[in-house]
């Protein structure tokens, strides 16, 4: 090893220490998720409890008990998934398929009530006095909304069967390593079968009709509706990049309201020393007070880069082995005045050997 590879490797063994250390100064924790406590309703709405109830010894007991049974029903929940798994991937019971269960998937909007959701992965499970779940059968809805799931009779109204639910999936991709992407399937909606109804060869459920990524025609462009964001959104985050935002965010928020109220009481009492002296120091500001310099060099760049924000594809050079580009691009297509730089961008990088 030369001496200009000691000195490159020394200097990404130092980058990566201090980097370790400021990340784990300035990264914001926040876990006050009880019922009065500040709700992040979404990106740009905080829901803060103001009213002098909050402060009160027995609402705040309340809250310690609301919390505790919070977390008690959280295990409880994880103990019964654990104990009593739902395998998504498990074959269908065995047994001659000689029934089935029809239907119709659609748009639950009055305007699109006969549009149809094609694509749709429909399941058939029973449950057992066990409280053990088997699959009968499954399906995808065709270009009409139309599905056919076959399944056995006699498995579904054997001796010991809780109650038998019919459930809609969306899917979804995780892409790992490898040449093939990995489907995710999440609960939609479910409808409870009666046994009791199961007595010919077939069984329609007629149309199903879901509130599933409907748009608004009152609007010119497509715009999602959302009834009510809480419930019927047809996307939600992750519990982990809920739990993320919920960290980040509200503290932050809560500040910004803390500074509002302020200057709403006693104006020009905050300068922007007082300001700045309440919000934590980011990544680059405690770096560079610890090793001044040290983001402003390539091997910074080249981290952020792959690991930041927005991280960028590396894309190998046609021709030079040990070169990568990367492509960020502006304005595109889109009509741009001078008033803004939206530019493409084409970053050429090498890797330390």
């Amino acid at each position: 090893m030369s001496a200009e590879q000691k000195v490159q490797n020394e200097s990404t063994r130092n980058l990566l220490k201090v980097f370790a250390e400021c990340e784990r100064k300035v990264r914001i924790v926040y876990n006050d998720k009880g019922f009065f406590g500040p709700r992040l309703r979404s990106i740009n709405h905080l829901s803060v409890g103001r009213s002098k109830v909050i402060s009160s010894w027995i609402t705040i007991l309340l809250e310690l008990l609301y919390r505790l049974y919070m977390k008690l029903r959280s295990l409880w929940q994880g103990f019964w998934r654990w104990l009593c798994p739902k395998d998504l991937e498990m074959p269908s019971v065995a047994g001659r398929t000689d029934s089935w269960l029809v239907g119709r998937v659609t748009f639950d909007s009055r305007e699109d009530s006969n549009v149809p959701i094609h694509n749709m992965r429909v399941m058939f499970w029973r449950r057992n006095w066990l409280l053990q779940w088997r699959k009968l059968g499954e399906a995808l809805t065709d270009r009409d909304g139309k599905f056919e799931i076959r399944f056995a009779i006699r498995q579904a109204r054997a001796w010991g069967v809780l109650y038998r639910r019919f459930e809609v999936y969306q899917t979804r991709y995780t892409y790992k390593p490898g040449p093939k992407r990995q489907y995710d399937y999440e609960l939609f909606k479910s409808i409870k079968v009666p046994g009791g109804d199961l007595i010919g060869m077939g069984y329609n459920l007629h149309e199903v009709q879901l509130c599933y990524w409907e748009y608004r025609h009152d609007s010119s462009v497509p715009r999602t509706l959302i009834k009510d964001h809480d419930r019927d959104a047809p996307e939600y985050y992750s519990r982990g990049r809920v739990d993320a935002m919920d960290q980040q965010i509200i503290p932050i928020e809560l500040t910004k309201l803390k500074h509002l109220e302020t200057l709403a009481r006693h104006p020009g009492s905050l300068t922007i020393e007082k300001i700045q002296a309440d919000y934590p120091p980011n990544l680059t500001v405690c770096m560079e007070k610890q090793q001044p310099g040290i983001t402003r060099g390539d091997e910074w760049f080249g981290l952020r880069l792959m690991n930041g924000m927005y991280a960028a594809n590396f894309v190998p050079d046609d021709h030079d082995p040990g070169l990568y580009w990367s492509y960020i691009y502006g304005v595109c297509d889109y009509a741009c005045n001078d008033d803004y730089a939206f530019p493409t961008v084409k970053i050429g990088s090498r890797l330390n050997d």
